[in-house]
């Protein structure tokens, strides 16, 4: 995942896009919430915009994800952050589906707002799950994919 400013974002996507010979795919507006449970272990939640509705829907999640290498870069000169990830799909424990419902439930009681941090907030006491879950993170992206028959590339903007 890079993070950079939108212009430079842009640069490098225009860059690779013509190097590696990518082609526009598509461009998603993604949420997402990081949940602590009770057993200290984390439930990571993609989360997507309902158009008609104006609230947010779980689009996937996943327990204790394994992040092999994870690399913070920053060029001070130039306010600039990059973050390189490299993460496995493996899903190490998998959700019962009374925890899916009660975590859909969460999310979906989330409100839209662009002035708080990840543009996400809940109504007060309600940003738990009972002893269960519990919000610990939140953020929003704006993310683009490229790619080819043997590449797959994408650009991530968050705010």
């Amino acid at each position: 995942m890079f993070l950079f400013h939108i212009s430079h974002m842009e640069y490098i996507g225009n860059l690779a896009v013509e190097k590696l010979g990518l082609e526009y795919v598509e461009e998603k507006e993604l949420y997402y919430v990081k949940l602590s449970d009770n057993l200290h272990s984390t439930a990571a939640c993609k989360c997507t915009v309902i158009k008609d509705q104006g609230k947010i829907q779980l689009h996937k999640s996943e327990v204790n994800q394994v992040r092999n290498m994870v690399a913070d870069m920053s060029c001070l000169g130039k306010s600039l952050d990059l973050r390189l990830m490299l993460h496995t799909k493996k899903i190490i424990t998998a959700l019962s589906d009374e925890e899916i419902n009660g975590i859909n439930n969460l999310i979906g009681s989330a409100i839209l707002d662009s002035e708080v941090k990840g543009w996400l907030r809940w109504p007060f006491g309600e940003d738990s799950l009972g002893s269960q879950y519990a919000v610990i993170d939140v953020w929003h992206t704006t993310a683009k994919s490229y790619g080819n028959s043997s590449i797959r590339f994408k650009l991530r903007h968050p705010d």
